[in-house]
């Protein structure tokens, strides 16, 4: 796994607190940053941006989307043909 991923990934669960962060990586090698919560569209921003302000410090490009979704939102997309990539905190 890229290193910078998994700075995406611990800056995630440092906004999300106790929150679950989840990470996934697909076929091609793209990576999921999956942040289950409840917020309202600048939340959100606020969240992806300070994510990708982190990321950006190290690399220029990567192939990482991140998305908040709610638990019931998190059940479907889980259920999808993702691999999850468990992370040791």
């Amino acid at each position: 796994m890229d290193n910078v991923v998994l700075i995406a990934y611990n800056k995630a669960r440092e906004l999300n607190k106790d929150g679950e962060v989840h990470l996934f990586k697909d076929k091609s090698g793209a990576y999921y940053l999956i942040i289950v919560r409840t917020a309202n569209c600048k939340e959100k921003s606020k969240l992806i941006d300070a994510i990708y302000d982190e990321v950006y410090k190290y690399t220029d490009e990567i192939e990482l989307t991140i998305l908040i979704m709610s638990k019931s939102t998190y059940k479907a997309f889980a259920d999808q043909n993702l691999e999850e990539i468990e992370v040791q905190s």
